[in-house]
């Protein structure tokens, strides 16, 4: 580094040493700024802080991935959430499993519609037989994140903001997690912080939401953890002692 900054201070010196030529009746002649120079590269070798300026300036004034949403939903184009699925079939106590897979949810660019800024979301689902693609489309403004099928169709409230604790909304779907194609509406009421565990880790202060639709005995639960977003989702549908279970967790990815 010190190498470089030697080579710009001679690069100066070298440019300040030629006699100015905008204003020539003013010139001074040529300036010899090398003691100057030197004094100061001779600080700059004994006084190391002054390293801690190009950190500082990277962190000011370097790009940065811009979110918006809430903390515990957080949205930027290239965000990506990977989620292994499993689905058991319960009758009476006996466990079998039905199907196994992945869920991968990229939000691919932002567009304005309207004049509001919509979030283009690509979701891949590969079952153990089959692959196929799905798009949504989300919104994040002061009052929530809002979901759309297509461009121009009617919002559906995914999360309500500010999210507070005993919040009841209605929600109807999953944001490609739970492909249920029915008419009914979730309601969904927000329980508060709860610790989750997902694959071995913990985490605390997770937002507990969970939801029913009675008209065909579903329920379930999922977890919102700030930072991430949604990291695991726990649906049943049937009865008490027949009913099928869908599990979502999230993978961390290195």
């Amino acid at each position: 580094m010190i190498g470089i900054i030697r080579i710009f201070f001679l690069f100066v010196n070298t440019n300040l040493g030629i006699a100015p030529v905008i204003f020539p009746e003013f010139s001074l002649g040529p300036i010899d700024i090398s003691p100057i120079l030197g004094y100061i590269i001779q600080y700059m070798e004994r006084d190391k802080t002054w390293m801690l300026v190009f950190p500082i300036f990277f962190l000011l004034f370097c790009p940065k991935k811009t979110q918006t949403g809430t903390p515990y939903f957080p949205l930027a184009v290239g965000s990506r959430w990977v989620y292994d699925y499993l689905v058991l079939d319960w009758e009476e106590g006996e466990v079998d499993t039905i199907e196994r897979g992945q869920v991968e949810i990229l939000i691919n660019q932002k567009d304005s519609f309207a004049e509001r800024e919509i979030y283009e979301v690509v979701g891949k689902i590969t079952t153990e037989s089959d692959t196929f693609f799905d798009t949504l489309f989300w919104e994040a403004n002061e009052e929530g994140i809002f979901q759309y099928e297509s461009l121009g169709a009617f919002p559906d409230t995914f999360l309500p903001l500010p999210l507070k604790k005993g919040k009841t909304w209605q929600i109807a779907s999953f944001y490609l997690l739970l492909l249920r194609d029915d008419p009914y509406y979730y309601y969904a009421t927000n329980i508060g912080e709860d610790t989750v565990r997902v694959r071995g880790e913990k985490f605390g202060s997770a937002q507990r939401i969970e939801y029913a639709q009675t008209e065909e005995e579903i329920s379930g639960v999922f977890w919102l953890v700030k930072n991430i977003g949604l990291v695991k989702l726990n649906d049943k549908e049937g009865e008490v002692d027949s009913y099928t279970e869908s599990i979502f967790e999230w993978r961390r990815e290195e």
